[in-house]
């Protein structure tokens, strides 16, 4: 459930800034069926860093009670 805040807070920042915020946006949204939750992740190579429209985009999400995680991805490599 992302909830009218959420849903207001992506549309506003959109309809305010579309040029700066139509990139940056999480990678992936994952919908919980069961639980009716919506959760959204970016996801980062160790090499990578966010970029600050992604810093917004995430401070935006949060600050309206959507959960939003930075999935950090390594090599696993000997059976990690």
């Amino acid at each position: 459930y992302i909830g009218a805040k959420g849903l207001e807070a992506i549309c506003r920042a959109l309809a305010k800034e579309y040029r700066l915020k139509s990139s940056g946006f999480p990678d992936l949204c994952l919908w919980n069926k069961n639980t009716r939750k919506v959760m959204f992740a970016e996801v980062k190579s160790p090499k990578d860093k966010l970029s600050d429209t992604q810093r917004d985009w995430i401070d935006i999400l949060l600050k309206s009670g959507v959960d939003v995680e930075v999935c950090l991805v390594r090599e696993g490599g000997s059976g990690e």
